[in-house]
């Protein structure tokens, strides 16, 4: 099996674990807007980048880097770590809701269902710059196609 890049996204926004579901007065459940919102944003900057390309029906890699902006005022410690690459994001949101967010989001758009993904990396780290999310898919095809 070889694989065959799909897509390469980098969505600038704060990245945010999926939220709990959630139950209205009615017995309802519901995804609270926050969740939504941002979900609904991946989803029309995977779909612009799609364009005409088909929907993946194959297994998919799904590789995440998430990178969260590193505070203003680092102490003098924090700094010397941070430059050593010795500093890490172990704050929340955690990995594991960041990646249900993103694969739900993704769902229909530019796989068909989240199921396919069958390999995922994921990473977060902090960045000097803006947050972002950046998310690579590729899928797993013969050596033939």
């Amino acid at each position: 099996m070889k694989q065959k890049l799909i897509l390469q996204l980098d969505i600038p926004m704060h990245a945010q674990g999926k939220g709990r579901p959630r139950s209205g007065q009615s017995g309802v459940h519901y995804t609270p807007k926050d969740t939504r919102n941002k979900e609904a944003y991946m989803m029309m900057t995977a779909a612009k980048e799609m364009g005409d390309k088909p929907i993946v029906s194959g297994p998919i890699i799904l590789s995440i880097g998430i990178l969260i902006s590193l505070k203003k005022n680092l102490t003098k410690a924090e700094k010397i770590r941070y430059e050593k690459g010795m500093m890490y994001p172990t704050q929340k949101p955690d990995i594991d809701n960041i990646l249900k967010s993103i694969m739900d989001a993704l769902n229909g758009i530019v796989w068909l269902d989240d199921k396919q993904v069958v390999r995922v990396i994921i990473f977060k780290d902090y960045t000097e710059l803006r947050p972002l999310i950046q998310v690579k898919i590729e899928e797993m095809v013969d050596d033939d196609g």
